[in-house]
């Protein structure tokens, strides 16, 4: 399998394998008429995890039987971890509850993660929103930093702040890939809880940058 073709399968929105088990006695269109569905994001407001998710859900509506009206409510945290527990434990299994997941967050799940509290195998994809066949990721440094190329980066004395989320998150990941597989030279800080908070932490001069999909 191509690794576009990984990410195309990992990435996306899920609801447990349980959901619809009950609607699925019902007609669809009678389970859902008239009903709220909700949709959980694992990332702050404003970011483009949140403003992704909400484009989805002002159109999913519209592909489902009785037209429910989809809410998203933020639930940051780990990276999506948080949102991935929660979906798995504490949300009702009747298909009124959707997520919209990083998809990094299976894999930390089958790799041994102890956060990663639940069985993806037990989630039922629904869709993804890119192949990502096409996509990149780019290092943003505000425009007062020194370094203006990747060469700058390797040179003694130069130092990027980048700011990241948690395990699950592509800012993290391919920072800690730029650091380690690049050389770069970059202090990688932690626990920002999405795009928005991070590019307000750069507006403060707290940190230098971060890193964001082309898609973005």
């Amino acid at each position: 399998m191509s690794r576009a073709a990984i990410l195309f399968l990992i990435c996306g929105l899920c609801c447990e394998l349980g959901a619809g088990w009950q609607a699925a006695a019902q007609p669809a269109e009678s389970f859902y008429s008239g009903r709220t569905v909700t949709m959980l994001v694992g990332a702050s407001p404003g970011g483009i995890n949140d403003i992704s998710a909400r484009l989805v859900a002002r159109h999913l509506s519209r592909f489902i039987a009785g037209n429910p009206t989809i809410i998203v409510q933020n639930n940051p945290g780990g990276g999506g971890l948080v949102t991935a527990n929660r979906l798995y434990f504490n949300s009702d299994k009747d298909g009124s509850v959707l997520a919209k997941l990083e998809r990094a967050v299976p894999q930390l799940a089958i790799q041994g993660n102890p956060n990663a509290q639940f069985d993806p195998a037990k989630f039922t994809w629904l869709g993804s929103l890119s192949s990502y066949a096409a996509d990149a990721y780019l290092m943003l440094v505000n425009a007062n930093h020194p370094a203006r190329s990747v060469a700058d980066l390797k040179a003694p004395g130069m130092r990027v702040v980048l700011g990241a989320d948690n395990a699950a998150s592509s800012n993290l990941i391919f920072a800690l890939i730029a650091k380690e597989a690049l050389g770069l030279n970059l202090t990688v800080v932690r626990g920002y809880t999405g795009a928005a908070p991070l590019f307000l932490a750069m507006q403060r001069g707290e940190l230098d940058g971060q890193m964001v999909g082309l898609s973005s």
